[in-house]
């Protein structure tokens, strides 16, 4: 019994490791592409507008000093929006909506909803029912970051909803890469018992350093950067800075963005190459030691044709790697932590 306890935390650890690796890459895609802020940009389309199509209000939101000097450059959106900085744009925008550019207002804004009927009346129709259950510009704001900071938990699903074909296909490019049969790397694993052993006790180790490992979902590259827009933010958005101090402010920030994104794609591929120099050191059979039609006799050491039903073993096995890789790390790693508590409960005292 005890082996296939063991034998199931060492299949949980591989799984573990290249679902990291995966999500790995997931983040590397998803900053280089720039998912995040492409969503956010069409999200807040969306909210702002009921049937599609750019509006000047939509531009000019986009466009507004306490948003636009959010993004990394002229030519990206920020990957995340403070509900305090999107509120005091709208209010802004708004406001001037009625000719008052001195500063928001709270009668300013009731007069500026006036005039946005008939430019955005599905903007209109909810700012109205926000201000109606607003008394000043202080519970008007903070109405207004309530809907956004709903509207944004909504985001966040649509988000994982939108890449979850990109972590099918990179779930499956990882399986294949690293050929991750799991028919022959369980059978491996269940017969050859210092390995199995060998396994177990890097399986303690992450459970032991959950924190450590925690840190890599804890730390991302969105959480990251919002310290540095706070940072600027202020500074940018204040109309007595001038425009010369600006310039330079946004040539700081886009330095510090920079280092931040090099230092975070540093940090996630040493992690990816920790991680697998630790199991790869072991006698897995990992990667491809000849041709996907072709397999090593093991009497005779000579490369042979695969039979059908070898080459059905291995793509079932490639197969389940994928299905497991993209069930995700953190769902390994709990699964992994139980079975090593299990294991602890189970040891003889010496």
């Amino acid at each position: 019994m005890n082996n296939y306890l063991e034998t199931g935390i060492a299949i949980a650890l591989i799984f573990f490791v290249f679902s990291t690796v995966a999500y790995i890459f997931q983040e590397l895609i998803a900053i280089n592409l720039q998912l995040r802020g492409k969503l956010l940009k069409k999200s807040i389309q969306q909210l702002i507008e009921a049937k599609g199509g750019l509006t000047a209000f939509t531009t000019s939101l986009l466009s507004h000093p306490q948003i636009e000097t959010l993004n990394k450059t002229t030519k990206s959106l920020t990957s995340y929006i403070p509900a305090a900085n999107f509120s005091m744009a709208i209010i802004d925008l708004v406001c001037k909506q009625a000719g008052i550019n001195t500063g928001p207002t709270f009668a300013g804004f009731q007069a500026g909803l006036q005039n946005l009927k008939t430019t955005n009346p599905n903007l209109e129709t909810i700012l109205s029912s926000i201000y109606a259950n607003s008394n000043n510009i202080q519970t008007l704001q903070l109405e207004i970051e309530k809907w956004f900071n709903e509207y944004m938990e909504r985001v966040s699903g649509w988000y994982k909803n939108n890449n979850t074909w990109i972590t099918r296909l990179i779930a499956i490019g990882v399986a294949l890469v690293f050929n991750l049969n799991m028919i022959a790397i369980t059978q491996e694993i269940f017969t050859n018992s210092a390995l199995r052993i060998s396994l177990n006790e890097i399986a303690e180790r992450k459970v032991t350093s959950a924190g450590t490992t925690a840190t890599l979902y804890n730390t991302n590259y969105v959480s990251d950067t919002t310290a540095l827009n706070k940072k600027y933010a202020d500074k940018l958005a204040d109309s007595t800075t001038s425009p010369t101090i600006k310039e330079t402010l946004k040539k700081e920030k886009e330095a510090e963005q920079l280092k931040l994104a090099i230092a975070y794609e540093d940090k996630l591929n040493s992690i990816k190459k920790e991680y697998l120099e630790e199991i790869r050191s072991k006698d897995l059979p990992f990667n491809w030691e000849c041709q996907p039609f072709k397999k090593i006799d093991p009497v005779t050491g000579k490369t042979v044709n695969k039979t059908p039903v070898d080459f059905l073993l291995m793509i079932t096995g490639l197969l389940i790697g994928a299905a497991g890789i993209s069930m995700g790390a953190p769902f390994w790693f709990d699964l992994m932590s139980k079975l090593v508590n299990v294991r602890r409960a189970g040891q003889k005292p010496k």
